[in-house]
C-alpha cells in the first residue's frame, strides 16, 4: 500500500499600509493550502511517480505579496489533467488596508474535484462527494483602519492540518492612543495540547509595532502546523506622530503568514510573512 499526503504553498500575508491616525487598517493573513491525503494499492501505481511540491507565497513590504503555488503528484512530468493522480492546491495572499477599510483575508487553497485529478479514483481519498481534496482556511482579516487588533485564526475541525495567517493591527485610532495587538491564533480552552500563540503585543504611545510571531511546525510532535501571527500597529503621540508597524510573521508548512500591522505616514514599511512551502509525505507498506 502507498499513502501519500500534500500540501502546497501557504499564501503570504499583506504588508504594511500606512496612513494617519485612525485611518490605516491592518493587512490580511495569508490563506492556507489545501489538502490531498489517499491510500493506493501498489500495484495500481507506476514504479515512478513524479512530485512537484508548490513554494509559499512571498510578502512584500508595503504591498500584497503572492499566493501560494500548488502541489502535484503525478504519473509523468506533466501536469495535464489527465496524468494527475494528487493536486493540493496554494493559499491566497492577503490583502492591503486602505485609508477606509482593513486588509482581507486571503482565500483558502480550493478544492481539487476528481475532474481535475482523475487518477485519484485509483485509491480511497480523505474527503467527501466528487472533491478529492479538502479547501484550505482562509487567513483573518486586518484590523479595522479606525482602530483595531488584527482578526485571529480558529484551528480548523474539518480535517485539516494546516491554518490561514493572522491579521494586522491596525494603528492608534487618534493623538495620544497606544497602537493595537496583531491577530494570533486560537486554540480549544485549556491549551491541553495546542498551545496558543499571540499576536504581536500593541505597542505605546508613539511606539512602533512589533512583528508577528511565526507559525509553528510538528505541534508536539503531531503533523500538524500553524500559520504566522499579524503584527503590531503603532502608536500614536499627543502631537499626532507615530512610528512603523510591525511586520506579518512567516506561516508554517503550508499555512498562511500573517499580515502586517499598520503604521504613520511616511514611516517604513515593512513585508506580511512569507506562506509556508508545501510538503509530500509519501509512506509504503
Amino acid at each position: 500500500m502507498v499513502h501519500i499526503l500534500l500540501l502546497g504553498g501557504g499564501g503570504a500575508g499583506a504588508g504594511t499600509f500606512n496612513g494617519a491616525a485612525g485611518a490605516a487598517g491592518g493587512g490580511g493573513g495569508g490563506g492556507s493550502s489545501a489538502q490531498s491525503v489517499g491510500l493506493f494499492p501498489a500495484a495500481f501505481l507506476p514504479d515512478v511517480l513524479s512530485i512537484s511540491v508548490g513554494m509559499g507565497g512571498v510578502g512584500v513590504a508595503g504591498a500584497v505579496g503572492s499566493a501560494g503555488i500548488a502541489s502535484y503528484v503525478s504519473v509523468i512530468e506533466n501536469t495535464t489533467v489527465n496524468h494527475l493522480l494528487m493536486v493540493a492546491n496554494g493559499g491566497g495572499a492577503g490583502t492591503m488596508g486602505t485609508s477606509g477599510a482593513p486588509g482581507g483575508a486571503g482565500a483558502a487553497g480550493t478544492v481539487t474535484t476528481i475532474a481535475n485529478s482523475p487518477l485519484s479514483g485509483l485509491g480511497i481519498m480523505a474527503v467527501a462527494a466528487t472533491n478529492v481534496s479538502l479547501v484550505g482556511q482562509a487567513g483573518a482579516a486586518g484590523g479595522t483602519y479606525n482602530g483595531a487588533v488584527g482578526g485571529s485564526v480558529t484551528l480548523p475541525v474539518t480535517g485539516l492540518i494546516v491554518t490561514g495567517g493572522a491579521g494586522g493591527a491596525s494603528l492608534g485610532s487618534g493623538n495620544s492612543t497606544p497602537g493595537w495587538a496583531g491577530g494570533g491564533i486560537t486554540t480549544p480552552a485549556g491549551n491541553l495540547f495546542f498551545p496558543t500563540l499571540a499576536g504581536a503585543p500593541a505597542p505605546g504611545v508613539g511606539l512602533a509595532g512589533a512583528p508577528g510571531s511565526n507559525g509553528l511546525n510538528y505541534i508536539n510532535k503531531l503533523f500538524y502546523f500553524y500559520g504566522g501571527c499579524g503584527g503590531g500597529g503603532c502608536g500614536i503621540t499627543s502631537g499626532g506622530a507615530g512610528a512603523a508597524g510591525g511586520a506579518g510573521g512567516c506561516g508554517g508548512i503550508g499555512c498562511g503568514g500573517g499580515g502586517a500591522g499598520s503604521g504613520i505616514t511616511s514611516s517604513a514599511t515593512f513585508p506580511g510573512g512569507n506562506g509556508g512551502n508545501g510538503i509530500c509525505v509519501i509512506t509504503c507498506w
